[in-house]
């Protein structure tokens, strides 16, 4: 799996959080997942190493929906793609997303 590029100036040290909710009515998490919480430069990031996903904010919690938010974006876009059509790393992604997130 490919590392995941922060934007600048979120290098700094974190905490894990684990996550049970989306916060969508579309989806929901077969369980909990860790999401890293970065700070640095008044941007604050929400990443998933496994997904490789992330989002940012002014804010943690602003970090946090934004995270939720292109999750539940990437998890639609790969299941309307088709997993035939995916590449290695998308294909990558889109097996854990299916393991983790359940349509509702």
């Amino acid at each position: 799996m490919a590392p995941v590029t922060l934007p600048k100036g979120t290098e700094s040290s974190g905490h894990t959080i684990l996550i049970q909710d989306l916060q969508d009515d579309r989806l929901s998490l077969r369980r909990a997942i860790p999401v890293r919480i970065d700070h640095g430069d008044d941007v604050y990031t929400a990443q998933n190493m496994d997904s490789e996903v992330f989002g940012t904010g002014a804010t943690e919690i602003e970090a946090l929906d934004d995270f939720r938010s292109a999750l539940v974006d990437l998890y639609n876009l790969l299941k309307d793609e088709g997993e035939a059509n995916l590449g290695p790393v998308p294909l990558n992604q889109w097996r854990y997303l299916r393991d983790v997130l359940k349509d509702e």
